[in-house]
């Protein structure tokens, strides 16, 4: 099973920018969800999550300033195969929403489901990994850290100007995630 799982990643040598897409908006989903109970509960700022603040191209934008197209397609096959190792385990809780393409991949699993895909990751028991440039299992702190950077930074208020070069983006507003934690902004001194 494993061998021809193999087969299937290393056919793959490009994925297309809508499944990297679709990819990094389910990762930063899983990591930074909805919370309609907080909102209910402490208001409606506290609804939205990392898709809101378009977190998932902070994602890709940072992978690609770092190791290029070649870094994001690695990172999502790595994340297809975590996902389709938890399939074939059948340690999924829910069942797959494939979309279109019929594939299994860390975008069609229920945000649950891509946790426990990531802790299988995590965990590097991925019986038919084998990558050369994801050697360790640190790649999903590394992934959770920068969701984390994109989310409660100053990216989304960046608005119009967030995937222009660092020195020529404008804060345009406060992003809300500040409000969420009730960050004043920057000193103006």
């Amino acid at each position: 099973m494993y061998n021809s799982i193999n087969a299937m990643d290393d056919s793959i040598n490009n994925y297309s920018m809508s499944h990297i897409l679709d990819t990094f908006k389910a990762f930063v989903e899983a990591v930074i969800p909805w919370t309609p109970r907080l909102a209910a509960e402490y208001g409606d700022i506290q609804y939205p999550g990392a898709i809101d603040a378009l977190t998932y191209e902070y994602l890709i934008y940072s992978l690609n300033k770092v190791g290029d197209f070649a870094l994001l397609n690695s990172t999502v096959k790595i994340l297809d195969m975590a996902a389709r190792e938890l399939i074939f385990r059948g340690g999924n809780e829910f069942s797959l929403d494939f979309g279109g393409g019929g594939r299994i991949t860390f975008a069609a699993l229920v945000p649950g489901d891509r946790l426990a895909a990531l802790n299988i990751l995590k965990q590097q028991e991925i019986a038919s990994f084998n990558s050369p440039i994801f050697t360790d299992k640190y790649i999903v702190d590394t992934l959770v850290g920068l969701t984390m950077m994109g989310y409660y930074s100053e990216w989304f208020g960046y608005g119009t100007t967030r995937l222009d070069e660092p020195n020529q983006r404008v804060l345009e507003f406060a992003p809300f995630s500040w409000e969420q934690v009730e960050y004043p902004g920057p000193d103006r001194e």
